[in-house]
């Protein structure tokens, strides 16, 4: 007997013994709930459910941004994000949104995890002042090569 509650199949054990090909198969397109005894278990597609635990990752760590922003407290979330200017942290602000949104439509988080990566470097590199100070040296236009294509 076959029972669809919540948008997955729901099957006895038996019956998945009987016809494991099928639900397996059914498996990798949408859940599939495996009844036994009083238990139930349900076979997900892998790559489904890593992407619900990346998703959830990174929605709560959105959450926790948003929060901070709103309340004006110090970020816990992103500790290096005091280390932007104003204008930065409402770029990277707009910028986290728009990625979020964007991986939520599509599914894929790298974009996510890419942005956090290089506004983290921007921030380490703003508070590093020796960093700072051979970034903004002027150098002796006499001491470049240029280059012949």
């Amino acid at each position: 007997m076959v029972t669809t509650v919540f948008s997955d199949e729901i099957v006895n054990a038996t019956e998945l013994r009987a016809k494991q090909s099928h639900w397996l198969t059914m498996a990798a397109r949408r859940p599939v709930t495996v009844t036994y005894g009083s238990r139930k278990l349900t076979i997900l597609n892998r790559e489904k459910i890593r992407n619900l635990f990346i998703q959830a990752h990174y929605l709560e760590l959105f959450v926790k941004h948003c929060n901070e922003v709103v309340k004006g407290t110090k970020s816990n979330a992103f500790p290096w994000i005091e280390h932007l200017d104003d204008e930065e942290k409402r770029q990277f602000h707009e910028e986290f949104i728009d990625s979020i949104m964007m991986a939520i439509i599509t599914e894929d988080w790298d974009g996510v995890e890419t942005l956090l990566e290089d506004w983290k470097a921007t921030a380490e590199t703003e508070s590093d002042e020796e960093i700072m100070k051979a970034l903004g040296a002027k150098q002796e236009p006499d001491k470049y090569i240029a280059l012949k294509e």
